[in-house]
């Protein structure tokens, strides 16, 4: 799950003064902090590892107590898979704002704690479950820097170790995204089929990047096969066929595909004028063939 880093103006704050510690003190105190605090998230977004240290001298500026940064440092952590430490930060920052709703902060902390486990459990393990691989990868790629590019390494070992499970690829076929990756990702949806992981989603993924890929009519045989297997979870694949068709030159049937989405798609009003313009047009192009 990436987060935007924010990069502040130096805002006023109100200071009330602490028992033993003058206002010209305390005050020189949030202006430190604060600088720190900013310093490391412009850090952060120029990449550089600084960020961390200055983190923490914002956190050290207000002697432990400055929830924004150690929410800041508790992203900054995980992002880059110190998860043990990262839920520790994340904890003081909960325990510090009581007043505050934690319901996401709270299910993070839980995701920081369980990454936790995993992480040192695959390390010391010569052969690491396939539950685990998947499991880390998953919150790899949701909580990493570069998602999806760090959480391969744990998906193609749990498909080395696992050659024949079906959901090891299906796990490494949800992080090969981007452009670079369709034509493996292509070629790892038809290995999941091969073992036997022929689901209607799995098609309408393959589907789909056999369409980027420019194999229309691989598109359309599996668009096809997502809806004779489909539940009714899967009216987008009627658009999808239809696409496939009319590239395909068979403008009849793409006409009843486009039609079939309309009437059992949830789509917008907009989106809906679309399709039927371009019935419209094929139909045309029917009508000028006769």
């Amino acid at each position: 799950m990436k987060r935007k880093i924010a990069v502040p103006f130096l805002a006023l704050f109100l200071v009330m003064t602490t028992p033993g510690v003058s206002n010209t003190q305390e005050k020189r105190q949030v202006s430190d902090a604060q600088i720190h605090l900013e310093r490391a998230r412009n850090l952060e977004t120029q990449g550089s590892p600084r960020a961390e240290r200055e983190y923490r001298l914002a956190i050290e500026a207000r002697g432990g107590e400055y929830p924004e940064a150690l929410r800041d440092l508790s992203f900054y952590l995980e992002r880059h898979l110190r998860f043990d430490e990262a839920a520790g930060v994340l904890k003081m920052y909960v325990d510090q704002t009581p007043n505050e709703a934690h319901v996401d902060d709270l299910k993070e902390l839980e995701d920081m704690r369980r990454a936790s486990v995993l992480q040192v459990r695959i390390r010391a393990s010569k052969r690491p479950s396939l539950q685990d691989l998947n499991d880390f990868a998953a919150l790899v790629g949701r909580y990493a820097e570069d998602q999806f590019t760090e959480a391969l390494p744990y998906a193609e070992r749990a498909v080395e170790l696992y050659p024949t499970s079906v959901e090891a690829r299906l796990a490494l076929a949800r992080l090969l995204i981007g452009p670079e990756q369709d034509e493996r990702r292509c070629q790892t949806l038809k290995q999941v089929i091969k073992l036997g992981g022929d689901s209607a989603s799995t098609y309408y993924e393959l589907a789909k990047c056999q369409l980027i890929l420019g194999d229309v009519a691989g598109a359309a045989n599996s668009f096809q096969k997502t809806l004779d297997l489909d539940n009714g979870s899967f009216a987008n694949a009627f658009e999808g066929l239809g696409v496939a068709l009319s590239q395909l030159g068979r403008n009849e049937e793409a006409v009843v595909a486009f039609r079939k989405y309309i009437e059992r798609g949830n789509i917008p009003q907009d989106q809906r004028q679309q399709i039927e313009q371009r019935i419209g047009r094929l139909i045309e192009k029917l009508e000028r063939k006769k």
